[in-house]
């Protein structure tokens, strides 16, 4: 029977009972991995209420093939609108790397829960991603990422 990795990116725990199974899944702790059978996933994904785990960036099948056998993915690697999941790494070379457009345009596809991840590095960075990109998480999410920034550098000096 072929097992696939599942991480959870949200911060808080997460779990579901598969339609008709006695046992539940929980994941605990920041990007917690559990190994599930493939009949499971398929299962799960075609549960709508599981499977706005997955599109709402809680939950992440880490193989792509697995993803796109799943529907949860295409074979380009577009995903539904607002579902958008990126690791860490990927998410440190949107903030820091990407121009503003590319940046935006990619930040109104991220999954919520990507979306908060991305706004927790920005603001425990010591770096600056840019007036524009800080600008649009305000609009977006009421949150100053340079006013944070700035009194977390204050707490760690004082």
């Amino acid at each position: 029977m072929e097992s696939y990795f599942v991480k959870k990116l949200s911060n808080g725990t997460v779990s579901y009972r598969a339609p008709g199974k006695l046992n539940a899944r929980r994941w605990k702790g920041k990007e917690a991995r559990l190994k599930i059978p493939y009949e499971e996933l398929e299962e799960a994904v075609n549960d709508p209420a599981i499977r706005t785990l997955f599109d709402k960036g809680h939950l992440y099948v880490e193989e792509k093939d697995v993803r796109v056998r799943l529907g949860l993915e295409m074979d380009d690697g577009s995903t539904t609108e607002s579902s958008l999941v990126l690791t860490a790494a990927e998410l440190e070379k949107m903030l820091y790397e990407d121009d503003f457009v590319s940046f935006k345009e990619k930040f109104q596809k991220l999954a919520r829960e990507t979306k908060e991840n991305l706004i927790d590095l920005a603001i425990s960075s010591s770096k600056h991603a840019g007036y524009e990109k800080y600008d649009l998480i305000r609009k977006t999410f009421f949150v100053d990422v340079e006013r944070l920034q700035r009194e977390r550098r204050e707490e760690k000096e004082g």
